[in-house]
């Protein structure tokens, strides 16, 4: 019986996991609007991250920690409870995205959306404007635009005129101070604030 009862918790909690591979680079970060991933490497520099994440969805409100690593072959970001308890690990390579933890949460934070989403808030202006003309061509043809305010702490991204992200920051450098990120159309936010940051 002893048996048949740890069999079951171990069922169980394979269930509640999973472990997932997305060979497909392109995220559409709205209707007819895909965003294509830059490679880890392109931000130039390599980060070590702690940050307080507040993610707001559906009326809903999460608070989580998230510890996130940048180098120039990978992005990894970890979700964890304030408890320590661990909800998800995401990971990019360039190629492909790994994800793998419990499944509800994989499902709502969708591994493709909150890399792209990091990279629209951390990726310098020049690097994401120049990417964005050469693989976007919602971008190329001027139907949509990338507006920074000429402090730096406001980043849009527009389609036909209307907002459909906007990113708030508290100061520059982006990753050293708290943002706040809108998705206007998926009624979705994020604010992040830095707890530890390590350069190397």
């Amino acid at each position: 019986m002893q048996k048949l009862i740890i069999l079951i918790i171990a069922i169980t909690c394979l269930c509640s996991c999973v472990s997932r591979k997305l060979a497909d680079k392109s995220i559409d970060i709205s209707a007819g609007v895909p965003f294509s991933l830059l490679t880890p490497a392109s931000l130039g520099k390599q980060l070590a991250l702690t940050q307080a994440a507040e993610i707001s969805f559906d009326n809903n409100q999460h608070e989580l920690l998230f510890q996130a690593e940048i180098t120039s072959k990978k992005m990894v970001v970890v979700g964890l409870l304030a408890s320590g308890t661990r909800l998800f690990t995401i990971e990019f390579d360039g190629e492909k995205i790994t994800s793998e933890g419990i499944s509800k949460v994989i499902e709502k934070i969708k591994p493709g959306y909150l890399i792209a989403d990091i990279q629209l808030s951390l990726w310098p202006d020049k690097i994401l404007r120049e990417h964005l003309k050469q693989h976007s061509d919602c971008f190329k043809s001027g139907q949509c635009e990338l507006l920074n305010s000429n402090e730096g702490n406001r980043r849009r991204f527009m389609k036909d005129g209307e907002e459909i992200i906007s990113i708030s920051y508290r100061g520059t450098p982006s990753y050293k101070h708290q943002l706040e990120f809108k998705h206007h159309l998926r009624g979705y936010g994020l604010k992040i604030s830095p707890l530890a940051i390590e350069e190397f």
